[in-house]
Formats: C-alpha cells, sequence, structure tokens
C-alpha cells in the first residue's frame, strides 16, 4: 500500500533531481490522501502545499510558487497552534524571499515583515532566524531604494 511518508520520500527524491513535474505528481497524490483523512484544515495539509510551492520556486515557476505558499500560510492561519504559527512564519519568509528573486522589493520587505511579527508571536522562535529576516528587511530596503 502506498503511503504518504512513501509518496513524500519519492517526491523528495525527484525535485532534487529536478524532475518538477513527476514530483508535483506526487504531491498532489498525496494531497489527495491528506485532505481524504485530515480535511483540508490541517498543518499536514499546509506542509504539502509549502513543499508544493518549493517545489515551484525551483523551477522558477514563481506565480504558481507563490499560490502554493499562500494557500500554505491560509490554512495555518485557521489553526491555533504554536507549531502552525511557527510554520506560517517560514512561509511568509519563503514568499519574501520568492518576492526579492522576483526585485519587487517593497512586497517582500512586507512579507518579511509579516514573517517576523509573526515568529515573535510564537513560543521557542529561533532568534538566529529572526535575526536573519530582519537582515533580509535591511538589504529589501536598500534594494528598493
Amino acid at each position: 500500500m502506498t503511503t504518504v511518508e512513501s509518496i513524500t520520500a519519492e517526491a523528495r527524491q525527484l525535485h532534487r533531481k529536478g524532475d518538477y513535474g513527476a514530483a508535483m505528481k506526487c504531491h498532489f497524490e498525496a494531497l489527495e490522501m491528506l485532505e481524504n483523512e485530515n480535511g483540508r484544515v490541517h498543518i499536514d495539509t499546509a506542509d504539502r502545499y509549502r513543499r508544493m510551492g518549493a517545489v515551484m520556486d525551483d523551477a522558477n515557476d514563481f506565480d504558481k510558487a507563490r499560490e502554493y505558499f499562500e494557500t500554505a500560510i491560509s490554512i495555518l492561519s485557521d489553526i491555533d497552534t504554536n507549531e502552525a504559527r511557527l510554520t506560517q512564519g517560514e512561509i511568509c519568509e519563503a514568499v519574501g524571499n520568492l518576492l526579492y528573486k522576483q526585485e519587487d522589493y517593497h512586497a517582500a520587505i512586507e512579507k518579511f515583515t509579516e514573517a517576523l511579527g509573526v515568529l515573535k508571536s510564537c513560543d521557542g522562535a529561533d532568534g538566529a532566524k529572526m535575526d536573519e529576516i530582519e537582515y533580509l528587511i535591511e538589504v529589501a530596503h536598500m534594494m528598493a531604494d
């Protein structure tokens, strides 16, 4: 029997090889299984969308990547746990990086600022990660000017 874990391992391997289409096919299969098992508003479902966003980011399909990342953020905003907020902050940072790569510095600053705010509201947030995001905000400001 195929499991989400085995599909995830296959997707990860395909992603590393640069076979983004096949990786996405695996992610869609896993997403369907997760939504059937847990429903849409679940941290595992949000994580699947995050993974899909990462694949599309690496494939340079930034619009699709952002769509998947924003879907993950939306799902996580409906889950009131520290883990969900930490993950939401990390994904906001990923969107900020995506926007930065597209040279949309003002939008990147907004997303980095959102990431920082979310992470500051979490217990056990990584101080080094928050310092890194503050640095990214500074760099984006310099690029925007």
